[in-house]
């Protein structure tokens, strides 16, 4: 394996071009500083804050938890809970239903204020468009990612992904071939600090301008990704700081590295696309492509935004209904996955 220090990473202050040429080239952009810690990101936090003390308060009266550790700080907070729980706490936390196919009426979503000011906050969404144009879809999936340090996680645990390291993948795998021409971009934010110890994002540099690669699901290991023999030579460590955000192409090999830390690692993968390519008032998630996107940024028809986070709640207990209704067993491949190639064992 090679790796350069020779990251594609911009000011906030760069222009459209520069932004675009960089992504363009290497498949992702890294552009410091763009959000302000307290005025942009601290609501998010305090939104969550809120609710994992609502949870620890009641696990803790229900005998589920030790102590409530209200004392704590909120990431010192999140370690001891899931010392305890496991991942529990991401389903109080998540912003879309994830799997899709165990959507119940009572299976827990979270929308707020905060975190629908950050989905559509003007400076990420100029970003976007110098990348995807200036029509601007939401697709639905966003995820949180709350990766605690691993070796405080309970053993013999199924892990939704995020909460620990994750293997070399592309975003279009998880997606059903039908919206493989769909120009998503991931924008990977980070709500906390993320370097190499804390498990930072890992990507292979220009490997967007191939195919979708192989994904093998692993037999022996229980996991999904691109075989090593697949993974381009060249290994970027994308170290972030709070207000950095990254974005990056649907086929960019990538990773994460495991948070071997004392510091919890907690970010958003958000997800945007060409309106014009959401399928008029669709947007694709995985295995079922009629599922409404959002409108965050028209400047042919500006009375198309979504600008009210309770009219995104509405939104995400319509998503609820629609899931409800779909018969998974049925239903297309949810995502590009193989288990019978040679190079998957």
């Amino acid at each position: 394996m090679i790796s350069i220090d020779q990251l594609s990473e911009v000011k906030a202050s760069a222009d459209a071009a520069e932004i675009r040429e960089k992504y363009c080239d290497n498949g992702y952009v890294v552009v410091r500083n763009l959000l302000d810690r307290a005025k942009d990101l601290q609501p998010t936090l305090d939104e969550y804050a809120t609710v994992l003390d609502r949870e620890a308060r009641a696990w803790h009266a229900a005998g589920e938890l030790a102590s409530d550790y209200a004392d704590l700080p909120f990431e010192e907070r999140i370690i001891k809970i899931v010392a305890e729980t496991g991942d529990r706490i991401y389903d109080y936390f998540r912003i879309f239903f994830n799997p899709p196919s165990a959507t119940k009426a009572d299976t827990p979503l979270h929308y707020g204020p905060a975190i629908f000011g950050l989905l559509t906050h003007p400076r990420l969404l100029d970003v976007i468009a110098a990348i995807i144009g200036s029509e601007i879809t939401v697709n639905p999936v966003n995820v949180v990612r709350i990766k605690a340090p691993e070796r405080y996680l309970p053993p013999d645990h199924n892990y939704h992904v995020g909460l620990t390291a994750a293997w070399w993948h592309q975003d279009q795998s998880v997606y059903s071939e039908d919206i493989n021409d769909i120009d998503m971009l991931t924008v990977w934010l980070p709500l906390t600090d993320a370097d190499k110890d804390m498990g930072c994002l890992q990507v292979v540099p220009g490997s967007h301008k191939g195919d979708l690669s192989l994904h093998c699901i692993s037999k022996l290991q229980h996991k999904t990704g691109i075989p090593e023999m697949l993974l381009g030579p060249v290994r970027h460590n994308i170290e972030t700081k709070v207000g950095d955000v990254h974005f990056h192409h649907r086929r960019l090999q990538h990773g994460s590295l495991p948070n071997l830390s004392d510091r919890l690692r907690f970010s958003f993968d958000l997800r945007y696309q060409p309106t014009s390519q959401a399928h008029g008032e669709s947007a694709g998630v995985p295995g079922q492509t009629m599922v409404p996107g959002f409108i965050a940024r028209s400047p042919s028809q500006p009375e198309r935004e979504m600008r009210d986070w309770r009219e995104w709640a509405a939104y995400q207990e319509e998503m609820r209904q629609q899931f409800m209704a779909i018969d998974w067993e049925n239903a297309p491949a949810a995502n590009q996955f193989s288990s019978d190639h040679r190079y998957c064992i």
